[in-house]
């Protein structure tokens, strides 16, 4: 629409509207109005499963914005800080890392085309904020062969010790907003990577925390 912003009759209308179409109920759609305001929508978009987006000119280049930004993976731990606490003690982490491996190349009878779509050769982890932006881990900036993220061997791996502890620190009823792993430089490094998740057959290949911490007595 034009520059200005939408009337509460017209977004009802159009929730309505968008329900009907995707057959699901309005709790589950996502409203973002970004009318008159300069919003990264990336973040709402890839944390939500339907997003209804209300946009004047000002946002002429937003589907633009979403062909660039390319795919990203949201990866939580929900349990991890309760596991601690339940520990009943104060934990160090020594080294947390955070390691992921390739998709074989059959996927429930789809061939993966890994020649093709290549891997990426460095992705990068995020800290995903309250408000749906993301900064830098404090791992990241130790340097790279610290922080890891490049591709090899059909793994990758994140040492990210320093986020772990502050989940830990903050305790279980802390909000946790996880984490986002990306492509680095994405817009203009074309790759695909397919990887196993956490409920992966082989417990060797599987997305998965290495954890190795003390426990500290007061």
């Amino acid at each position: 629409m034009a520059k200005g912003s939408y009337a509460t009759k017209q977004i009802l209308n159009w929730m309505e509207y968008f329900s009907k179409e995707m057959q699901v109920s309005p709790e589950k759609i996502k409203l973002l109005d970004i009318c008159g305001k300069q919003k990264n929508v990336i973040p709402t978009v890839e944390g939500h499963k339907r997003v209804l987006i209300f946009a004047d000119e000002s946002h002429e280049d937003l589907f633009y914005d979403f062909w660039e930004a390319g795919t990203r993976a949201f990866i939580k731990f929900p349990n991890l800080a309760q596991w601690a606490a339940n520990l009943n003690t104060n934990v160090l982490v020594n080294e947390a890392k955070l390691i992921m491996k390739s998709a074989p190349a059959v996927i429930d009878g789809a061939i993966n085309d890994t020649a093709t779509f290549r891997p990426p050769t460095q992705l990068v982890v995020v800290k995903v904020n309250a408000d749906g932006s993301y900064s830098t881990l404090p791992d990241q900036y130790v340097g790279t062969n610290y922080y890891g993220g490049t591709f090899k061997n059909g793994e990758v791996w994140f040492r990210i010790s320093e986020y772990i502890q502050d989940l830990i620190l903050a305790g279980p009823d802390a909000e946790n907003y996880g984490i986002y792993l990306y492509v680095n430089a994405g817009s203009y490094n074309p790759s695909r990577w397919v990887l196993n998740g956490p409920d992966y057959a082989d417990t060797t290949s599987m997305l998965r925390l290495d954890l190795i911490y003390s426990e500290i007595d007061d």
